[in-house]
């Protein structure tokens, strides 16, 4: 059609299709790494949106209920380890229901 050798997908590393010109397999599979690259950045921004969240809203709730109660930065400290926690288990989760 084009004049060039065809290409399958599976020698450019992509799903089994077949391009009939070598430039149209690789603008696919330029196409195909910027959507890589987009998922691996919104995942990115995700988790770090996660961690910083959990722990700044978790810090913020203990500085609150130390200066309601009255205590020293004890409650700070635990509610902080807290949203580490939580904020480690969702990007466990994330991370997870990505690769399967």
């Amino acid at each position: 059609m084009c004049g060039e050798a065809c290409l399958t997908g599976a020698q450019v590393g992509n799903p089994p299709e077949v391009w009939c010109c070598a430039t149209a397999a690789r603008d696919a599979r330029g196409i195909i790494v910027m959507r890589r690259f987009a998922v691996t950045m919104g995942l990115v921004f995700q988790i770090g949106g996660l961690i910083i969240c959990s722990v700044l809203g978790s810090f913020f709730v203990g500085m609150w209920l130390d200066r309601r109660l009255g205590s020293a930065p004890c409650l700070i400290i635990v509610s902080v380890m807290f949203g580490f926690v939580v904020a480690v288990i969702g990007a466990y989760r994330i991370v997870t229901r990505l690769s399967e």
